[in-house]
Parts: structure tokens; sequence; C-alpha cells
């Protein structure tokens, strides 16, 4: 579905973190893809306008069947059918950007437990008439139509902050442009009021409240971790590379692993007649690839406190020459449905050198000559050492008039390990090991608190919530935690600047450039010439006055 497709580049592109659902976000899944996605069934909704100032042409979410065959009704119907069935609770409204395949469940267990309240998720991503203009692009997204529904009134009472359109939404931060503009409240003195909250936040390490921690306050619930930021890895396909060979592939950087892979290639196909190759990704986003602070796709902070462009850090520079190198050689293929064998792949994970360095799990190697499962050896340079500012996160609208109620019903939702394994997986799993085997539909992207629910089982060991505490605990907070770029003198700049960014997987590599220093010469050529000097210089002024302030 093209709106699938493109909210998970967008995601994977501007939140310096993110993915269509928490499985395919690792590059790989123990089940069947097709059980994480909904398909549209229906484009229009019949039911009437509720009695909360919601016009026609704002009611943009759909009926959709999952792919388990479940129908979910529009928001309209749903809420009315919910303050049917329980008329003796409060029908509290959840925003997000995405839809909840289990609200149903989640209501059931809700009411069998006494709780005083039922949610109704609404999905506020415009729909595809309403998203996309006649070039392609994005003319509406998630934040303005929240923006809009609040303005007009509509109850929401929970606030999922989602991510940023690319090229439309021009904040570099989502979870600091909903505080900024209101969206949230405070709610650290409101968590410990409940005990499901008092106890997740006496157990979960400061340095995770301090990446939530924004003008004084903390706003929200960061489930995706965040603050961990996405580490890219070396993903080496086992089927192909033997266990002595994978435990010979060292290295502290993408160079020197890449380096090692080329020279494993070229053996593998000496000894047979066919081709071993790797297919890179995520050069759009360089984030995954170090640990600096990022305000923008291209823009970092340096150790110095500068906000420099990413594609003249000479470790990227290295890089890219590598990369270069390796596709001059017949190593790297530029696309994967040219790639014969895939000897190994990019993928990532949350924090991945701290949790899962030399890892094996179940992956996905998609190419002509195998299109399916198999485990994939893991290795990340060593680059993740510190905690940044929170990308994303769920919160208290600032307008609910059901704050007190708002506040249990996430503190359940997001911090109960039984009930954030339903609303991520439903009611049909196992638990093996402390990890869990969904038998149906799953989706937790919006949902889950990777803190709460149980590790997904074949990605994750039994100990990783804890592990992910001591990655935090261990990590250094950033000195940038807190610092958000306010773009709004230089928006038209910053959008021509990612356009820019969106074609290097198209442009490189390829036969064009020689080496990866002359492509990203031509790169930085273009994207000064849409005003990256400008952005630089105002980013730098925002941060002279940041570092004096909190000198």
């Amino acid at each position: 579905m093209k709106k699938k497709l493109i909210l998970v580049t967008a995601m994977i592109f501007t939140a310096f973190s993110l993915s269509a659902c928490s499985v395919s976000e690792e590059g790989s899944s123990n089940l069947d893809s097709d059980l994480s996605q909904p398909t549209m069934t229906d484009v229009s909704s019949n039911s009437e306008s509720m009695n909360q100032g919601v016009s026609d042409d704002q009611m943009i979410d759909s009926q959709i069947t999952f792919a388990d065959g479940y129908v979910l009704n529009d928001f309209e119907s749903r809420y009315s059918e919910a303050g049917s069935l329980y008329p003796d609770k409060t029908v509290l409204v959840w925003a997000c950007d995405e839809d909840i395949r289990y609200e149903e469940e989640l209501n059931t267990y809700l009411n069998e437990n006494n709780y005083p309240f039922v949610i109704v998720f609404r999905n506020l991503t415009p729909a595809d008439d309403e998203l996309y203009g006649d070039d392609g692009n994005f003319k509406s997204s998630y934040a303005k139509n929240l923006q809009s529904a609040i303005a007009d009134g509509e109850q929401i009472d929970i606030v999922s902050t989602g991510y940023r359109f690319a090229l439309f939404d021009t904040f570099a931060n989502p979870y600091h442009y909903f505080v900024d503009n209101g969206i949230l409240l405070p709610i650290e003195d409101m968590i410990v009021q409940t005990d499901v909250g008092k106890s997740f936040y006496g157990d979960t390490p400061d340095n995770y409240w301090s990446s939530l921690t924004y003008d004084g306050h903390i706003y929200g619930i960061d489930g995706y971790l965040s603050g961990l930021t996405n580490t890219s890895c070396l993903q080496v396909n086992t089927d192909i590379v033997s266990e002595n060979e994978q435990s010979s592939i060292t290295g502290e950087s993408y160079s020197e692993l890449l380096s090692q892979l080329y020279e494993l290639s070229n053996t593998k196909s000496e000894e047979s007649d066919s081709t071993y190759q790797i297919v890179p990704h995520y050069l759009e986003d360089l984030s995954m690839f170090t640990d600096y602070d990022f305000i923008w796709s291209n823009i970092y902070i340096d150790e110095n406190g500068v906000a420099r462009n990413i594609y003249e850090a000479p470790e990227i520079t290295k890089l890219f020459n590598t990369l270069s190198y390796g596709f001059n050689e017949g190593y790297i293929a530029n696309r994967a449905d040219k790639i014969e064998n895939t000897i190994a792949d990019f993928a990532y994970t949350r924090c991945g050198d701290i949790v899962q360095n030399h890892t094996v799990v179940d992956s996905f190697f998609g190419t002509s000559a195998m299109n399916g499962s198999a485990e994939g050896y893991r290795i990340y340079p060593n680059i993740t050492k510190n905690v940044h500012s929170a990308q994303n996160a769920t919160g208290i609208c600032s307008k609910s008039e059901n704050a007190d109620l708002a506040i249990q019903a996430l503190m359940i939702c997001l911090c109960n390990e039984e009930c954030n394994n339903l609303l991520c997986f439903g009611t049909d799993y196992e638990i093996k090991s402390g990890c869990i085997s969904p038998n149906g539909y799953y989706n937790t992207i919006i949902v889950e608190n990777r803190l709460a629910h149980n590790p997904f089982l074949g990605l994750f060991n039994t100990d990783i919530r804890q592990e992910y505490k001591t990655a935090y605990e261990n990590s250094v907070l950033s000195p940038y935690v807190g610092f958000t770029f306010d773009t709004s003198s230089v928006a038209s700049e910053l959008l021509a600047i990612e356009g820019i960014i969106y074609s290097v997987p198209d442009e490189f590599p390829s036969d064009e450039y020689q080496s990866g220093e002359e492509y990203l010469s031509s790169l930085n050529e273009r994207l000064y010439d849409a005003g990256l000097q400008d952005v630089l210089d105002e980013a730098n002024r925002q941060l002279v006055k940041y570092n004096e302030e909190n000198s």
C-alpha cells in the first residue's frame, strides 16, 4: 500500500529511529510478514459525524481489513459502539498515526479488570487523497491533522507523537515539537500517582527519564526507547558464512568490517560459480552510523558543540570510499534485485552494539537467488555511547477533560506487561523462555513499550529488557539532551536539503563516480546550493545561545 510504503521510508529517514513495525525495523522476522500489514477495504465512511465538531472532510480514517481477516471500522462507529457496550465507562480517545488491531481485545481486558474507562484509537494520518500533492510529495501530515483536531475542540485524551513526514514537516524532533506547541501535559507528578506508574518510574534508569526531560518536565513515555537511537550493523548470512568465518570478522568501523567481507566474498566467489555481494542501506540516514546528536537529517553536533554537515565528516568520507571501492570491484550491488547471493546486509536495531553485538537472529535476505529466512550474524562497530533526546513519546493531551483517567490508561497500556503484550500481539501467543511468539497479527510501532512487553522470540534474548536498562545506565547523557533546533527561519532550505538527501540511495554507489569522495563532493555542492550554509549558521547561532545558558 502506497501510504504504508512511503511512511516507512519517511520514518526511517527522519526519526533517527524508525520502522513500520518493530519486527521489520530489525530487518527481519520469524513470521510471515503479511501478518503485520493491514489493507484498505473501503475508502469512505457512511457513519454520521459524532457530536464533537468533526466535519466530513476531517474524518480521514477508513474501514480496513487486517491480514488476519479482522475488520476495523471507522473511528466514529467504534466510538459510538464503545459508548453503547460500556455505558458506565468513560470513552477515552488515543490519537496516533497507525491503525491499532487489538482495540476490541484491550477494552474487554479493561472491562474485566474493572477499570473505569475504555479506549478508542483514532488514526489521524491523512487519507491518500489528502496526503499527496500532484508532485507525489506530502501535502499534509499527522502532526498537522492532530493540531487541527485539537484546535477544533475535538476529544483527544492520549497522544502519540508519531513521526515527522519527510518533505513536509519542518520540525526536527516530534516530541519536542508537540511540547513546544502545547499539545502535551507535564506528567512527572501524575505518573507516580498510579501504582503501575510508580513501579515503572522506580524501576527505570534516570537516563531514560532525562532523555524525556524538556524544559524541566517529562511529557510522555518513550516505549520505542528513541533516546538510545538506532544503530546500524552488518548482518552476515550464516547460510553462506561459516561459524569460524563469522568470528574472524572484527573491527571498530564499518570500513574495516566491509573490507574483511570483501575478502570473504572474493574467496566464496572463487570457490563457486556464484557471486556473493552486499547491498548498502541507510546512506540517507547516517545518524545510524555515528553517535552524534542529530538536529536534522544531515546535521549533527560535533564534540565541540558545533553544527556540521555529516556528509563532510571524515569517517563518512572513508565509509563512502570503501563502498565505492567495493562497488567497482563487484563486492557491492547498488540494488537488491541485481544481487545473486547476499553474503551480508545492512540492518539496525535499538542501541545495537551494547545489547545485540555478535548475536545470531532470524533474518530475511531477499535476493534473486534466495528469497526467504536465514540466520543472520550481526556485528556492530563500537559507536553507541550516548543517550540522546527522546524523539517520540506518548503522553496526555493538554486539552483532555479526562486527564486523571488518561494517565491511568497510559500507565496500564504502556507499563503493564500483560496489557502491553495484548496491545502488541493480541491474545493468541505463546511465551517461550521468557520471549513471546505470536500466532496471529502483530504490530508494535505505536503501542509498544520495550521495557514492558515480553521480547520477540527470534529477535531478542530473554534478558533484553534488563540489557536496555543497562544500556541507559552505562551510557553518557549527551550535553545536548533538551536542545531543539528552531527551524522556522530556514524551513524552506531544510525541505530542499532533504529532497537532495532523499536521492542518495538512488545515486550511490554507481558507475558515474569513481570514488566516494567524488560523489560526496557533488552531493555537498548541491546541498550548499540549496541553502545548507544558512541552515548551519542558524543552528550554530542557537547552539551558542544554548551553550551560554547551560554552561
